[in-house]
This record gives structure tokens, sequence and C-alpha cells, in this order.
């Protein structure tokens, strides 16, 4: 969740909005789905490890409050990272304005850490300015980049109520799933580690969503490695 200091005035209808989707998801199902919540303003930090105790996850979501910067993609890279060595189909539901002013990893490697980790990005976008001007179009446009890149989908809201058919629709893609798979038959290296994937579908009723391709083998490495970051420490947790 985006608690930078543009999303203030925002911040208790997405947390309450963002509560009945948790309940919802986590409710009579399988006891190994479990959410972890992070928040992220000039800094990130990881207001909840993993659970499936929806009461604990809704106590630290009342508690979260920022300001200063957005630190967007260093939240979506860390948040990623996580979810890396975890088991089991993973998305990263982001719920935000669209800014970003303060991250030291860019959008590339930020959509390459969620392809890393197997992950789908649903991005919420809550847009406070309805018109082009004024509203932080670039980032609105790199969250859409890295949903189309991991399969995902980009909800542009206006007002409050669609926040919950936002989270329902998400909802309703979790719990469908299909597999898609092939092996790749003499494909030259390229220099590219990402090999990029195309899906087809013959009607034109339906609509595919799947990551853009993967990565694999390549002929030389991609660039040098992006500057570490590190997550702040949530001080309220107990250990």
């Amino acid at each position: 969740m985006d608690v930078s200091g543009s999303t203030n005035q925002d911040l208790k209808f997405e947390t309450d909005s963002a509560l009945r989707f948790i309940r919802a998801l986590l409710s009579d199902r399988n006891p190994e789905d479990q959410v972890a919540l992070y928040a992220f303003d000039d800094l990130v930090t990881q207001v909840h490890n993993y659970t499936h105790n929806i009461a604990s996850l809704e106590t630290m979501m009342r508690q979260i409050h920022g300001s200063a910067g957005t630190s967007l993609y260093d939240a979506i890279w860390l948040a990623s990272r996580d979810l890396e060595m975890r088991e089991g189909r993973k998305a990263l539901v982001l719920v935000s304005d669209g800014g970003e002013t303060t991250s030291k990893i860019d959008s590339h490697k930020a959509l390459e850490a969620a392809q890393l980790a197997d992950a789908v990005i649903y991005p919420v976008i809550v847009m406070p300015i309805t018109n082009d001007a004024g509203r932080n179009i670039g980032g609105e446009h790199a969250l859409q980049f890295m949903a189309e890149g991991t399969g995902g989908r980009t909800f542009l809201l206006s007002e409050g109520p669609q926040l919950d058919r936002a989270f329902s629709a998400i909802i309703a893609e979790l719990r469908t799933e299909y597999l898609l798979g092939y092996y790749p038959h003499d494909v030259p290296l390229t220099k590219e580690r990402f090999h990029k994937l195309e899906l087809r579908l013959k009607s034109p009723e339906l609509r595919a969503s799947a990551r853009n391709g993967y990565y694999g083998e390549s002929a030389a490495n991609s660039g040098p490695a992006a500057e570490p970051i590190t997550l702040k420490p949530d001080s309220r947790k107990k250990r």
C-alpha cells in the first residue's frame, strides 16, 4: 500500500477496502494461502510477514501511516524478492496513485524481479485527479507495463466504491487458473536473458492473461547489477 503524502486523504477508504479484500481472500479458503503487507513512502516497510491470520493483518493495517516521497519501484522489487523463494501461485496487489519519486530501482528492474519470482502484478491505481493534466501519467503507464509483463491487469479508479469492484475482480482471477507451457527447440542464444513470448487466441471474444516472456540462457549478461537497497524494519513487530 502506498502511504506517501499524496495518498493521505484516500488512505482510510483504501485500508477499509483492502481489509474486505483480505477477508474475502482468506476466509474459508486453504489455510496455506497467506498474505504479507508492505507499506511504502520514501522507505519500504514490511508491516506484516506472510500469514493466514486475518485479525493480525487488520490490527497492523489500521496502524499504517506515512508521508514524504514514494518508493514505488523499490516496493515492487523488495516484495518480489521475498516472494521468489515461496511455493505456489503468487500475486502482488499494489494500491497506489501511481506516483514515483524516490526509488533506487527502476521500473525494468522491478519488473524483472516480479518475473523471476513468477508473480502476477495487479496495480490498483486510485486517481485523485481524473484529467491528464496534473496526473502522474508516467507512473500509471509504468505500472500498466509491469502488469502486462506478468500477466496481470491494471485497474484505474476515480472513486472509492470502485475499489471493492477491483478487488473482487482480482479475487475472481486468483481463483481461476490455467497452465500453458512449451519446450523451445533449437532456439539460438541472444544477447538478452529475457525471451519474449506472444500468445494469440483464435476467438476475438476471449482475452488471455499471460506473462510476455521468460528468463533463460543468453549469449551475454545484461547490464550492471542494481544498487542494493534495504528494507526498513517494522519497529512495532515483536521478535
